[in-house]
């Protein structure tokens, strides 16, 4: 580190030059380095050169990212001479950083790369000289892994005994020095690239698993976010009393001849239903008359009718609700009851 600035430097070398007049006619000389740019999210290149090449004659540096398979020129001198001062290849530095400022390798940082200087001569040679020297590369370290947070909408859960009644999106929020990609896992599948809101709907218990990766590589640990969802009503029914039967002191003893319409109760009847619900279960059903009603929350589910004197007409409504609040409309029978 240099003292007083804030980031490193990566790489520092003195560079012999070809003396004056001694490049050869059809050169193609190279000055290759590498350098390993893994965990650096930007970088910056300076150097010193002095120059003087013949018209037809070209000095480039170039960047490969495959190894020097393939490379790509990030600026060139054309023929002429610099009138043997030294050019600092610089740019405009950032406000309190000295020494990071040249050209930019930011879009090249978080892996190896090769830099190159390479001098190429097709012309008669007349004179020329070249000098490199003082190669300073300065860059930007990250070593920390980003951290992703996970968002639920709605943010608490909108049904009862910690279950959603509704979709649920879920919104992952990255934050690094320089982003690269955040992944996500829905109920242990396959990995996806994360492009936006994430939303749920199917009923049952869901895990999202997600985690991301910034620009130099640095893995996040894998985290995760459960919830559970119930959107379907639960199913129930009447089974007792049914209309169109007589029923004497708790037991069916015929169908009714005149009025199908309802039920002829004598005495008294325990009415009984059956609930059903197959994600987050059945919370208790309801049954109800003009005269009252109960909730019962343990199968089987029974209520025992009101006494009515010397008779009366009523009408018994089941509904059930299930552990996520849902509920439905179990059915209805007209009756009539003595005592």
């Amino acid at each position: 580190y240099f003292p007083g600035v804030g980031n490193p430097v990566l790489y520092y070398w003195n560079v012999h030059n070809h003396s004056y007049g001694t490049y050869r006619d059809g050169a193609d000389d190279k000055l290759v380095l590498d350098l390993d740019l893994s965990g650096v999210y930007q970088a910056w290149l300076k150097y010193m050169l002095n120059y003087t090449i013949d018209a037809g004659d070209r000095l480039t540096v170039e960047v490969s990212t495959d190894g020097g398979v393939t490379w790509k020129e990030i600026t060139n001198y054309p023929a002429g001479n610099t009138n043997n001062s030294w050019i600092n290849q610089t740019g405009t530095p950032p406000t309190g950083f000295e020494y990071n400022y040249g050209i930019d390798l930011s879009p090249y940082a978080g892996q190896p790369i090769k830099l190159r200087w390479r001098l190429i001569s097709n012309e008669t040679y007349s004179d020329g000289e070249i000098q490199l020297d003082d190669i300073l590369v300065t860059g930007k370290i990250d070593t920390e892994a980003p951290e992703t947070t996970a968002i639920l909408g709605p943010a608490t859960p909108d049904g009862e005994n910690g279950w959603y009644v509704s979709d649920v999106t879920v919104t992952l929020n990255a934050q690094d020095r320089e982003m690269g990609e955040t992944y996500y896992s829905i109920d242990g599948g396959a990995w996806l690239l994360y492009t936006g809101p994430i939303t749920i709907g199917i009923d049952g218990e869901h895990t999202i698993s997600y985690y991301s990766v910034d620009a130099v590589g640095n893995v996040e640990t894998t985290k995760s976010v459960s919830f559970k969802i119930d959107k379907t009503a639960p199913t129930g029914s009447i089974t007792s009393p049914e209309a169109g039967y007589i029923y004497f002191f708790g037991r069916q003893v015929m169908p009714r001849i005149l009025d199908k319409s309802k039920a002829l109760i004598i005495g008294g009847l325990t009415a009984t239903a059956t609930a059903s619900d197959a994600t987050s279960g059945v919370g208790y059903v309801s049954f109800s008359t003009s005269s009252g009603g109960v909730e019962d929350a343990v199968s089987p589910y029974e209520y025992n009718l009101p006494f009515y004197f010397p008779f009366g007409s009523d009408t018994l409504t089941v509904s059930v609700t299930d552990n996520a609040c849902n509920s439905a409309n179990a059915g209805s029978v007209d009756y009539i009851k003595i005592l």
